[in-house]
């Protein structure tokens, strides 16, 4: 199975000319030590053939490659500036993710100062009430000293 199936035809043919032709030795010489033959025109042809199937079949990888080289950068460019809008999307959220934990930072901070000054006043009250109850014996507050210690620390 080869690419050219050819059948050699090996008929000859003699045309005989109306008119006498007149042939220089060296020509007759020369055509008679000729080395081409059929098989050798043929290996030409096939030879001939073969480049030009090559050539052809190199542009057109050329052509496929430049395509494909085309639909990759525009499918890339498409990818980046899907990217860069995802991007700029988590960008915005991520904002309103930052002034959201702001304001809740902001509350827990008032609540926690609410919550931090009642103990300390809760701690003073009772460091008073202990003083008072317990005047001129102050080592009987101790703990309630510590437990001012603490809130104001």
């Amino acid at each position: 199975m080869g690419l050219f199936n050819r059948q050699v035809v090996t008929e000859t043919k003699v045309f005989t000319p109306t008119t006498p032709v007149n042939l220089s030795p060296g020509l007759l010489s020369q055509l008679v030590s000729t080395k081409e033959t059929d098989f050798t025109r043929q290996q030409l042809n096939d030879k001939f053939l073969e480049e030009k199937v090559s050539q052809r079949f190199a542009q057109r990888e050329q052509e496929v490659l430049r395509k494909f080289e085309l639909n990759l950068k525009e499918a890339l460019l498409a990818e980046d500036n899907k990217a860069e809008r995802l991007q700029t999307l988590s960008s915005q959220q991520v904002g309103a993710k930052v002034v959201e934990l702001q304001k809740r930072m902001d509350q827990l901070e008032g609540h926690g100062k609410q919550n931090e000054a009642s103990a300390l006043a809760d701690a003073r009250e009772q460091v008073r009430s202990c003083l008072a109850v317990n005047r001129g014996r102050p080592l009987n507050c101790f703990e309630e000293m510590e437990a001012f210690k603490r809130a104001a620390l």
